[in-house]
């Protein structure tokens, strides 16, 4: 899900986006391991983080994005998904 002020930035419709795996349609290719090893760190140590990180818009421009990221955890503190601003 991505809120309409992502979507226009990325240039991408809500329904383009739905089930797409974030990392291979939004990461340059210069940053998908670091975003890999930091979701692995967020599911590991279930803590917020703030990072810093470049994605792609449809145009295949990239913007420079701060992100605010934390899991989300069902009753039994499993990661049910992550939640990012």
């Amino acid at each position: 899900m991505m809120n309409n002020a992502m979507l226009n930035a990325l240039e991408y419709t809500l329904d383009e986006t739905a089930g797409a795996d974030f990392i291979s349609t939004f990461i340059p290719d210069a940053g998908k391991n670091e975003i890999s090893e930091t979701i692995n760190e967020l599911i590991t140590h279930k803590n917020l983080l703030v990072r810093e990180w470049n994605v792609l818009n449809k145009s295949g421009n990239e913007l420079l994005i701060e992100w605010h990221i934390r899991p989300v955890l069902k009753e039994d503190g499993s990661v049910d998904f992550i939640f990012g601003v």
